[in-house]
């Protein structure tokens, strides 16, 4: 006995671009990440300390970098904030009406 079977497949062709695409991407940063990696910690598997030292170095540069940058700005900020804190407290309140009191 025979039997004739129709069936239609549809094929997303823009799903498999877009899967193609996501794979040879993932494949791409994979490597540039173990490039990236190497250059950090060197070719032979550097133990753990050693990579997060380097990166702990990295991160100080760039922090003394910004402070140094900065930090006029910073300590500017820092005193217009420590002036408008101490402005509000008692004793500040206490001693500028003392002042004025003395003045008059």
């Amino acid at each position: 006995m025979e039997h004739i079977v129709q069936f239609g497949i549809s094929i997303d062709d823009d799903q498999i671009k877009k899967t193609i695409e996501n794979n040879v991407r993932s494949q791409v940063v994979a490597e540039i990440k173990k490039d990236c990696m190497k250059q950090l910690i060197g070719n032979d598997n550097a133990s753990a300390y050693q990579y997060s030292q380097k990166i702990k170095d990295m991160v100080n540069d760039n922090i003394k970098s910004f402070l140094e940058e900065n930090k006029e700005t910073i300590i500017k900020e820092a005193v217009n904030q420590l002036a408008e804190k101490l402005s509000r407290t008692k004793a500040a309140k206490e001693a500028l009406s003392k002042t004025i009191g003395d003045m008059f």
